[in-house]
């Protein structure tokens, strides 16, 4: 809810729709985002570089604009960084504190966070 009071929030994912959604609404955080890109819908997902040009393009957006947050080094933040847009590797251990302030210092402008 934090998150999405600072930023517009995407969703981007190789895995199916339907599984996918069912994980976000048992968690009840589906209504915090504005959009859902999923594999099954995109024939060039990640790591594709295309696949994020895309998600900036449907939102009119300038890579440096934007910020990847992903668990994925090969499938989020190396396609994101070739782009041009701002990475953050989350690996599951860090608390949220300390993701929201690295995320408000990648900030510098970008309003949207895939």
């Amino acid at each position: 809810q934090q998150l999405h009071s600072d930023f517009h929030l995407i969703i981007c994912s190789n895995g199916m729709k339907e599984i996918q959604l069912k994980k976000l609404e048992k968690n009840k955080i589906s209504p915090f985002f504005d959009r859902f890109y999923f594999g099954d819908a995109h024939p060039n997902c990640k790591p594709n570089t295309d696949f994020f040009g895309r998600i900036l393009e449907d939102f009119q957006l300038k890579p440096e604009h934007a910020i990847m947050v992903g668990d994925s080094l090969v499938n989020d933040v190396l396609p994101c960084q070739k782009l041009g847009i701002n990475t953050l590797k989350y690996d599951g251990e860090a608390s949220f504190q300390v993701i929201y302030k690295e995320l408000m210092e990648l900030k510098n402008g970008s309003k949207y966070f895939i």
